[in-house]
């Protein structure tokens, strides 16, 4: 053809391309089904409906797939087919036709094909070159879903992916142990079943899914087939998977099938490719992708309408290029169409078919999409038309049509089952939900098993053969193994296996053994060997004392005479010997061997035993040995010959040392030197040393000592206790190690051990009964130095008290009270010997109980138990019960401060705490004693007291200082991880350490319960307990007996515990009152005053406890008359009527008053003598308890007139002691002063009382009340003071001022004058007043005494009240702010005072009648003293017999007032209480005389002017007016007559009696 002839044709044939869209379908048309083709032509008449109307006549009008606005052009959509006859090179032969143009025609702008995915596979890569997209219908493996190497290629057909996730699914439904998978090499086979096998993986249940590889033949090979049968066969699962292609099951299912395969022995589950074949079994199944949508029947109905000759005319053949095939269709290998499968589709239509036709329609689609989106013919192809085809989506004859990213169709698959009537839906798989569901009772099984779950018999394993776990199968017993239930287990211990498939094991025979599981056979017994019964894991050695030289052997011999042999499984009989623990004694009696004593190491052998390190014994030829437990391992080393010590030891378990020998640390004994004895004489000299110094410490101005001092000295005290606690701690049986066994023997000395200085060195022995006496005798002889430096210091005058002394003795013997109760105790420590024997654990050498040095030394000790810690503790014990009532009632306040050893330390409210640790010492001196057989309780027993003191030392925080409480709470706690730490070095039986040990741990778990048990229980009677009962309630009138009843009160409190009722304390609410005597009083006490009867409440409290059988005392006080009848019938008229209605709303009418009153009237009565001594008031105290029954302290202050103590009170206390209700306000205000400062407090009735006392006292206490200043008593007891002077060396007081009285009025200016002029005057009761010349001097002091500031103080208060008032007030007694400092400065002050205080008793039998202001002695010493004193024109008061000044007298006056205060006579101008105060002029007036002024003054008295007379002593004259005369025999006297003048109580004067009272007056 020419050239231009070439051309004209391409031209055409672009214009041709230009308007045409052309497409290529291949499949194995020649080799699987012809009936694609016919797919193919239904597709191209559905889609010409739209543009042929004689197709849509013949067919229908409407197409199956109704494509919304298809464009016209797709008209001119082309189909080719082509075949690939199932080969590759077919197949992609075919398609490079169509994408080039090979075959002549326009190449293709798609690709649709491929049922075999190792076609598809070339083809798709082919595709992608070009960038033709290939849209494949029936081609499954999951690598063309990779777009990457793939990435032109789609497909309708859902993807092995989800085929093999459903085949999972159906595993793990069912729960298939194992299933087997044939698969073929090829992509198909392969392909899905890699994705189960990855779903195992995912799932890690491998195991579960396993497969036999089976290659692609074209040509079936039965012998490969058959190897991968019998893989599957082999593994005894009873599934099998078939991943096979078309080709592969044409020759494997009838394999399968003539291999038993489809019968009850296996259940076959296929593919979607098992479809050709007629003898499935019911129950087979196999996996089908859902192809049938909604439009499926009309694909139906079309196809029937069609015939074979709309497929294989020639027009049809032109058409579609069936001609062109590169395999001729009449070389088919599949049958050819007929009309018949038109007229019957199940005929005809296979799986892939509905897939290929929406494939067809998937290009149209997109093809019209395009064109109608404006995109052109020569543009509709490569990526453009890719992209579009991957967004279609469409309803088609397969279902909903849709692609993912990876260009696949994500359909359903059914699980197809055979049943009886042919094959039914039995599950079906969702992609979409990833979810299996099952037909519930429509599930056939192999063998016709109708069942949701697979049959037993599938799963079951038979005997012989086992479950394997890991692989799911089961599998014949292996040699070794037994396999019962379907399980297999190795053949036990004792037991073989020789053969396969045994369910049970068979014994081994006697003389043979198997040590080890899965034996095949059994092992002869070897020599020294045997076994005496069948089926034994390991042949016995011959036991210790029996051999055996043969093989094979079910019995030893014995060696005989107790010998065993080294081993066990000895051969020859010389091997017999005596065991380790006996020893060969050959004695003719018993020969042969002994058991070893304990105590003694006896090694295996015929040798004679040796000692253990801390054992002794004699040797002794008759085998029988009294061993005894040493001190310690280093005194008797062990694996020496018996009867052997330390080096320079001797004597029974090497105790002591030999003569002139003394002990070292390592426990030898060494020779005495020349120079070995000065330890000993050192140690002695430093302890005489330490004592002076200490002595002489305490003997020091202790007032310089500062604070840190103290804490050194009580850390110090802590510290020696701490050592001591350490000794006591190393008695227990530990086993110390180096180096704290070397520090732990520091404390040696300190625990009384001389060892350490060498001891036996001086005397040449070591006796343990001199020991223990020297060691008893150091306490005794360390006191005695004490007295004997106390002895010598007074012999050289310097003096110490005696308290200082016992108080000196008293630290030393707290100090080393551990060691004392160890000392004592020491005897008592026995611990048990190996031959059943005690001895002593210090002395194991003495044998407790059994011998005469041990006799000694316990009757020694028994002797020091009760001189030393027994009477410590039991005089500590008294001494700390008695104080309380010491200090409250101050009988004894001396003898707590000789006992301030015991007290001082530790703060007021905690000063039981050195019993506490008294105790506490004693325990840990006691408890290695008390527990030595025991020793794993001494250790806990210790740690639980130390753990005690611990916490109780953490709660009352007893020591004065904080550092000294940190300390000992430090030390406390070191001592807790030390023994803590010890615990591992016990020396304990470890059986014994147990039993206890689970003991205490079972007692330690159920304490928690039992005192929550506890106190709950408390608790609850608590709740139920009832309302507590008042013992006493003191009915009293307050203003005539308040401060009585609170006198009462606490001396009750100081004999009884019972709850008294006193209104100042308990009172809340008048009305409760009667209540509370009514249901809540035992007893009352009615105090009978004056007024008491006349009070109303008074009285209906009589009459409550008068209605309610109350038992009732009547007090009565002095000066009380009993009401008369005439009151009792008039008792109306003594209160008001709102009074009367009170008593009457509380049901108490007149008519019970009067009864009430004759009624107490009749009772016992029990007097009150209000001025008697205390000592009278408190045995009336002590009588009403016992009279109402009330109970007694055990420990009860004694009185001052039975206790042999001698009084030296620092405070005296005075006021108005005329008055009843002020002297009891004294001594309640002695009694809370002298308990709260600790120091003797004294209440002075009168001047002889206080000089008594004055020598030590530093305080005088005046408590202010009405009509103080007008009591002679009072008068004279301050004057005393400043009369007596400090001539006697007398210290000076200082004065305290308290109000104690609300009604006590500061006197005026009036009342000094007169008081300067006439004294006290004459008082109510006619006694003689003091004299009128003392007057100035009374005034003097008055002023002094008010010019200080009183502080208050309520007697009538509640009890809180006062402890706050006293508080305050004691705070003016700066001197005892430091008790501490201030105790022994006045030890140290009273050495210069003669005597030893004031005996109690003897004062108030010598005061009776005495006063130094009427003997005449003391008139002439006071006469004498105020006519020497004469005031200056300085305004000074000067001696004219010595012509200085009266130093004593003016220095007593301003260390009588409080420094700083005003008031005294010799200060001149003053103000007090805004009175202007100036010095009295000299001796001025009536009757007075002095040189200075002959004439005499205004008269300021009663007398009149004219009656005053100047006189001299040297010219005698009468007196005129009758007022008085002058004696020459009394030079310096005047004789006065004045009439007699009484002053009542407030100090008013009353009328003058009409007699006179001479008196001598000095000028």
């Amino acid at each position: 053809m020419p050239w231009h002839g070439k051309w004209l044709e391409l031209l055409c044939l672009r214009l041709i391309i230009a308007h045409e869209f052309p497409l290529g379908i291949y499949g194995p048309v020649t080799s699987y089904s012809q009936w694609d083709i016919g797919v193919v032509v239904a597709f191209d008449f559905d889609l010409r409906k739209n543009f042929d109307a004689s197709i849509a006549n013949r067919f229908g009008d409407q197409p199956i797939i109704r494509v919304p606005n298809l464009h016209p052009q797709v008209e001119n959509l082309t189909l080719r087919i082509g075949t690939s006859h199932s080969k590759s090179e077919v197949g992609i032969e075919t398609a490079l036709d169509f994408l080039y143009g090979l075959d002549g025609r326009t190449p293709v702008i798609g690709i649709l094909g491929g049922i075999f995915s190792s076609i598809a596979l070339p083809v798709a890569s082919l595709s992608g070159v070009v960038k033709t997209p290939q849209l494949a219908y029936a081609a499954s493996s999951p690598a063309l879903s990779d777009k990457d190497i793939y990435p032109f290629f789609l497909r309708t057909f859902p993807p092995d992916l989800v085929q093999g996730k459903a085949m999972w699914q159906w595993i793990v439904a069912f729960k298939i142990p194992l299933c087997m998978c044939i698969y073929g090499l090829e992509p198909y086979g392969h392909g899905l079943y890699k994705v189960v096998a990855d779903e195992s993986r995912a799932a890690g249940q491998m195991h579960r899914f396993r497969g036999v590889a089976l290659r692609n033949m074209e040509i079936f090979v039965i012998e490969e087939a058959m190897l991968a049968i019998d893989s599957v066969r082999s593994s005894s699962s009873r599934f099998l998977f078939l991943s096979t292609n078309v080709g592969l099951n044409d020759g494997l299912l009838p394999l399968l099938d003539r291999e038993g395969f489809f019968n009850m022995g296996w259940q076959v589950i296929a593919s979607e490719t098992a479809t050709n074949y007629a003898n499935f079994p019911v129950g087979f199944m196999r996996w089908k992708p859902v192809s049938e949508g909604p439009k499926y029947q009309e694909f139906r109905e079309l196809w029937s309408k069609m015939r074979a000759t709309d497929v294989l005319s020639a027009e049809a053949r032109a058409r579609y290029g069936i001609d062109r095939f590169k395999v001729p269709l009449a070389q088919a290998t599949v049958p050819a169409m007929t009309d018949a499968g038109f007229e019957d589709p199940n005929l005809a239509l296979d799986l892939y078919e509905p897939f290929l036709f929406d494939a067809l329609y998937t290009f149209v689609i997109a093809i019209s999409t395009l064109l109608n989106g404006g995109v052109s013919v020569d543009e509709i192809r490569g990526e453009r038309l890719l992209n579009q085809l991957r967004r279609t989506e469409f309803e088609g004859i397969s279902g909903f049509v849709s692609f993912d990213e990876n260009g696949d169709r994500q359909a359903s698959y059914e699980l197809v089952n055979l049943h009886p009537d042919g094959l039914k839906v039995g599950g079906l798989y969702r992609s979409d939900l990833g979810l299996f569901a099952i037909s519930t009772g429509n599930l056939y099984w192999v063998g016709g098993v109708r069942a949701d779950e697979p049959p037993s018999f599938l799963t079951d394993c038979s005997p012989g053969s086992y479950e394997d776990e890991l692989l799911g199968q089961c599998a014949p017993c292996h040699k070794g193994f037994q396999c019962m239930n379907g399980s297999q287990e190795l053949c036990p211990k004792g037991t073989f296996s020789n053969v396969t498939g045994l369910a049970s094991c068979q014994k081994c025979p006697k003389g043979r053994f198997f040590g080890d599981l899965g034996s095949t056979k059994c092992i002869s017994c070897l020599a020294g060997f045997y076994a005496d019964e069948e089926g034994m894991e390991s042949c016995k050695r011959c036991p210790q004392g029996t051999y055996m030289p043969f093989f094979q052997a079910e019995s030893c011999l014995d060696c005989g005479m107790n010998q065993v042999t080294e081993e066990s499984g000895s051969q020859f009989l010389s091997e017999c010997h005596c065991a380790k623990g006996t020893f060969m004694c050959n004695a003719s009696t018993a020969p042969g061997c002994w058991t070893c004593p304990e105590g003694l190491n006896c090694e295996a052998g015929l040798g004679p035993p040796v000692h253990q390190p801390g054992y002794w014994t004699r040797a002794d030829d008759s085998c029988s040995f009294q061993v005894l437990k040493c001190r310690n391992t280093w005194e008797c080393p062990g694996n020496v010959p018996l009867g052997h010590c330390a080096a320079g030891r001797e004597g029974r378990a090497c105790n002591n040392c030999k003569p002139n020998y003394y002990p070292k640390d390592d426990g030898t004994c060494a020779e005495c030197g020349p120079a070995d004895f000065l330890p000993s004489i050192l140690c002695v000299l430093g302890a005489m040393l330490i004592l002076i110094l200490f002595v002489h410490l305490l003997q020091g101005d202790l007032d310089q000592l500062s604070l840190n001092t103290l804490t050194v000295a009580a850390v110090g005290g802590q510290m020696v206790t701490a050592v001591q606690a350490l000794g006591s701690i190393r008695e227990l049986s530990i086993n110390w190690v180096e180096p704290v066994r070397y520090v732990m023997s520091l404390t040696q000395v300190l625990v009384f051990d001389l060892d350490l200085i060498r001891i036996s060195c001086v005397d040449g022995i070591d006796s343990p009964t001199m020991k223990f006496v020297r060691r008893l005798m150091i306490c005794p002889v360390g006191v005695g130095f004490i007295f004997i430096i106390w002895a010598f210091r007074k012999c050289r005058g310097q003096k110490m008290h005696f308290d200082k002394v016992f108080n000196v003795c008293g630290i030393f013997t707290f100090a080393l009270f551990i060691t004392i109760a160890l000392t004592v105790v020491d005897p008592l420590q026995c611990g048990r010997n190996p031959d059943g024997s005690q001895s002593m654990l210090s002395n194991p050498g003495v044998i407790c109980f059994d011998s005469s040095e041990h006799f000694v030394m316990l009757t020694l000790s028994i002797i020091g138990i009760i001189c030393y810690p027994v009477t410590i503790i039991a005089w500590a014990t008294y001494t700390t019960c008695k104080y309380p009532s010491r200090i409250t009632s101050g009988v004894g306040l001396q003898l707590v401060h000789r006992h301030r050893f015991l007290f001082q330390r530790f703060k007021p409210e905690c000063f039981y705490y050195g019993l506490l640790l008294l105790l506490r010492n004693a325990l840990l001196a006691l408890l290695p004693a008390l527990f030595s057989s025991v020793p794993s309780l001494q250790m806990e027993v210790m740690g639980i007291l130390l753990l005690a003191a611990c916490a109780l030392q953490a709660r009352l925080w007893p020591w004065r200082t904080s550092l000294a409480n940190y300390t000992d709470l430090g030390i406390t706690i070191l001592l807790q991880i030390l023994l803590l730490g010890a615990s591992p070095l016990i020396s304990q039986d470890a059986e014994k350490s147990n039993e206890m040990l689970g003991l205490l741990l079972a007692l330690a778990v159920v304490s928690p319960f039992v005192a929550g048990l506890l106190v709950i229980a408390y608790s609850i009677w608590c709740h139920f307990l009832p309302i507590s009962l008042y013992g006493v309630f003191l009915c009293h009138h307050k203003g005539t007996a308040g401060s009585l009843c609170r006198l009462l009160k606490l001396l009750a409190l100081q004999h009884s515990k019972t709850q008294i009722f006193l209104d100042s304390d308990e009172l809340e609410d008048l009305d409760l009152i009667f209540d509370t005597i009514r249901a809540r009083t035992k007893s009352v006490a009615v105090v009978l005053t004056l007024p008491v009867l006349k009070r109303m409440w008074c009285a209906g409290e009589i009459v409550t406890a008068f209605k309610n059988r109350v038992v009732t005392v009547p007090l009565v006080c002095d000066g009380y008359v009993a009401p008369d009848p005439e009151l009792l019938e008039h008792l109306d008229e003594v209160w008001t009527l709102q009074q009367r209605q009170i008593l009457s709303f509380h049901g108490i009418s007149m008519e019970d008053v009067q009864k009430a009153y004759v009624w107490l009237r009749g009772l016992e009565v029990l007097d009150v003598h209000r001025f008697g001594t205390t000592d009278e008031l408190d045995n009336t105290v002590v009588e009403l308890l016992r009279r109402v029954k009330a109970p007694m302290k055990f420990f009860r202050p004694n009185s001052p007139t039975e206790s042999l103590v001698r009084v030296k009170a620092r405070i005296l206390i005075t006021g108005s002691v005329r008055d009843a209700e002020a002297l009891a306000s004294l001594e309640v205000f002695q009694m809370l002063a002298q308990k709260l400062m600790q120091r003797e407090c004294t209440v002075v009735r009168s001047a002889s009382q206080l000089m008594a006392y004055r020598p030590w006292a530093y305080y005088l206490v005046v408590l202010l009340s009405k009509g103080i200043l007008h009591d002679p008593d009072f008068a004279k007891t301050l004057l005393s003071v400043h009369l007596e002077g400090e001539s006697a060396g007398n210290r000076p007081l200082e004065l305290v001022t308290v109000n104690a009285d609300s009604r006590f009025e500061f006197p005026n200016a009036e009342f000094f004058k007169d008081l300067e002029d006439f004294a006290l005057g004459l008082d109510n009761r006619g006694e003689e007043p003091l004299p009128i010349e003392l007057g100035p001097f009374l005034s003097s002091a008055y002023r002094a005494l008010l010019n200080v500031l009183a502080l208050p103080f309520s007697p009538w208060g509640s009890e809180g009240l006062l402890e706050q008032q006293v508080s305050e007030i004691c705070r003016r007694f700066r001197r005892y702010k430091n008790p501490v400092y201030a105790t022994a400065l006045d030890d140290e002050e009273d050495l210069e005072v003669e005597g030893d205080g004031v005996d109690p008793s003897q004062l108030q039998q010598e005061s009776v009648g005495i006063d130094i202001f009427t003997s005449s002695h003391a008139k002439k010493q006071a006469f004498s003293r105020a006519k020497s004193l004469t005031w200056t024109e300085t305004g000074n008061l000067v001696d004219t017999r010595e012509g200085h000044m009266n130093d004593n007298l003016i220095g007593n006056w301003r260390r009588f007032s409080s420094p700083g205060s005003a008031g005294s006579c010799d200060d001149g101008p003053n103000i007090m209480l805004g009175h202007p105060v100036t010095s009295p002029s000299p001796l001025q007036g009536p009757g007075h005389w002095s040189p200075d002024f002959p004439q005499p003054e205004e008269p300021r008295s009663n007398a009149a002017a004219d009656d005053a007379i100047v006189w001299s002593p040297d010219v005698p004259r009468a007196l005129g007016s009758g007022m008085g005369s002058w004696n020459p025999d009394l030079p310096g006297t005047l004789l006065l007559s004045v009439p007699k003048v009484r002053f009542s109580l407030q100090g008013i004067p009353e009328e003058p009696d009409q007699q006179s009272d001479q008196r001598l007056v000095q000028i």
